[in-house]
């Protein structure tokens, strides 16, 4: 279900499927658009678009968090697409990095990663690794 990434990154991202809504800055409310999310951090979002986003772009985003009531929601910089052949047509991996998220909301993500990360059996020195990325946001007890 979760496939986890380890790299040079600044926080850990997870694998997840999940639907988030985007609309590029200032535009209307009704022009929001849905896509899928691939992997989520405390730092960016990689979005599945059907359409491709430049670099550059600044967009508005709402992403459900399982346990929050209401979406966590920020400004993004698209950083980075790749286009991507699919079973339906194409698709757009596009990167996102997180402008303004709140310290509660990325520590919202942080702690909701941690609690995936506790059901999931995965090698004591991966855990370990990833928990010290996260002590800075979530505290020793982490």
């Amino acid at each position: 279900m979760f496939k986890w990434l380890i790299d040079r990154r600044m926080y850990v991202r997870m694998r997840a499927h999940d639907l988030a809504r985007y609309r590029y800055e200032k535009a209307a409310l009704e022009t929001e658009k849905v896509s899928s999310i691939k992997d989520i951090s405390a730092g960016g979002v990689l979005l599945i678009t059907d359409e491709p986003i430049e670099e550059g772009t600044i967009l508005e985003l709402k992403i459900n968090v399982p346990f929050k009531k209401e979406p966590l929601a920020c400004r993004a910089k698209a950083l980075r697409y790749k286009e991507r052949k699919t079973a339906t047509g194409i698709a757009y991996e596009t990167g996102c990095l997180f402008l303004d998220i709140t310290e509660k909301d990325k520590k919202d993500v942080v702690i909701f990663l941690d609690h995936v990360l506790k059901k999931v059996s995965l090698p004591k020195y991966i855990l370990t690794k990833m928990r010290r990325k996260w002590r800075g946001l979530i505290g020793r007890k982490a």
